[in-house]
């Protein structure tokens, strides 16, 4: 039960098929980098039963119920199997030419596993610009579908502009 269910995994030596079999180790898709995109790519790939996808990520899954919580899941100081960090350059507008600290998700989910789970679409005039500068396909109306199927939205009275499943 969500957030205390834990994410499917399996070892790289469990991935493949019986040894005994010609298919060992043969994917029709495989998927590098357990980051959101990465997720999602892999999760709708393996909607299709007759394809065999295999998503590769180097990081842990972070598997405690404070991952899932929002709000918790921003808690991974000290955790270095959590996130990323470095310096950017000095930034010239800031006080004394200094330097933020920069920070990225390490792992399964990537940086959405870190964000508070935080979600946003986008202003729609930025997909309609993109589609008539020549992104074909990238209109808010030719995304906003894919918006929807990420949703899990409930509200009384339900509102149109937001996925329920």
């Amino acid at each position: 039960m969500f957030p205390f269910s834990s994410y499917p995994l399996t070892t790289l030596d469990a991935a493949s098929v019986s040894p005994n079999s010609s298919e060992q180790g043969v994917y029709d898709y495989i998927v590098v980098g357990g980051g959101t995109a990465g997720c999602v790519l892999a999760s709708r790939l393996s909607e299709d039963p007759s394809v065999k996808v295999l998503l590769l990520e180097r990081g842990d899954a972070r598997m405690g119920w404070s991952t899932r919580v929002p709000l918790m899941s921003t808690n991974f100081m000290g955790d270095e199997n959590a996130a990323y960090s470095w310096p950017s350059k000095p930034l010239e507008n800031l006080t004394g030419n200094r330097s933020l600290i920069m920070v990225t998700g390490k792992g399964l989910g990537g940086g959405s596993a870190i964000n508070s789970m935080a979600y946003t679409r986008g202003y729609p005039q930025d997909y309609d610009l993109w589609s008539a500068n020549g992104c074909k396909g990238w209109s808010y109306s030719d995304v906003e579908g894919y918006f929807k199927k990420s949703e899990n939205y409930s509200s009384v009275p339900h509102r149109e502009h937001h996925g329920t499943n």
